[in-house]
C-alpha cells in the first residue's frame, strides 16, 4: 500500500478506523512546495504580483491549498481581508501543550519536541511508529506528522537519515505552522 496525502494526521485517522499501518510501504506527502517554487508558481503561472506573492509565501510558506484559500478570500472581499490565517494553528499548538500537562515529564517532552520542530524542522523519533503519545497529539492536531525513511517529503533533506538508528521522524505540517510553533513557545516563555 502506498499512501499519498497532504495531511500528516491522515495515518492516525486510518489507525482509528482499524487500518493496519504496517501495511503502508511508502508515504508521499505533498503538502508544500519550496518557497522559491511557490513564488515562481504565484508570479509566473497564477499572475499574482511580486509583493503579494512575497507576503503569501512569508505567511503561509509553500502550502498550495492555504495560499489558494487566501487568494479566494482576497478576491471575494478585498476590503475586509486580513492576513491572519494562522489563528487556528496557534490554538492547535496550545492544545498540544495543554493536553500534555497531565504529566510533568510529558509536558517537558512536548515542549522539547515542539522547540525542535520550530528550530530544526525535524525531530528524530524512536520506537514503534504511531505509538508515542507526544507524536500522536502533535499529529492529531495536524501541527506535525510522522515520516519514515521510506517517505518522500518535499524539502526534507536526505542527510537527516544519516544516523542508521533514525528510521522515523516528526516534521512540522507546514512552514507557517513551524513559525506559529516558535511564536507560541516564545509567548509562553518556553523559548527565547
Amino acid at each position: 500500500v502506498f499512501l499519498i496525502s497532504s495531511e500528516y494526521s491522515f495515518p492516525f485517522r486510518l489507525k482509528n478506523i482499524g487500518f493496519k499501518l504496517k501495511d503502508i510501504k511508502s508515504n508521499i506527502y505533498a503538502g508544500e512546495l519550496s518557497p522559491a517554487e511557490i513564488y515562481k508558481l504565484l508570479t509566473n503561472e497564477w499572475g499574482v504580483g511580486p509583493n503579494l506573492s512575497k507576503a503569501l509565501v512569508s505567511l503561509l510558506g509553500g502550502h498550495i491549498y492555504k495560499i489558494y484559500v487566501a487568494l479566494e478570500k482576497l478576491s471575494q472581499n478585498l476590503k475586509y481581508f486580513r492576513g491572519t490565517i494562522t489563528a487556528g494553528q496557534v490554538s492547535d499548538i496550545q492544545s498540544c501543550i495543554r493536553l500534555s500537562q497531565r504529566d510533568e515529564n510529558m509536558k517537558m517532552k512536548m515542549v522539547e519536541t515542539l522547540t525542535l520542530l520550530a528550530v530544526k524542522g525535524f525531530v528524530p523519533t524512536e520506537g514503534d511508529v504511531y505509538c508515542d503519545p507526544i507524536e500522536e497529539i502533535i499529529s492529531e492536531y495536524n501541527v506535525g506528522g510522522i515520516v519514515t525513511k521510506d517517505s518522500y517529503i518535499q524539502g526534507l533533506p536526505d542527510e537527516i537519515w544519516d544516523n542508521p538508528k533514525s528510521k522515523t521522524g516528526l516534521v512540522p505540517s507546514s512552514q507557517s505552522i513551524r513559525l506559529a510553533i516558535a511564536e507560541v513557545l516564545v509567548n509562553a516563555n518556553y523559548m527565547d
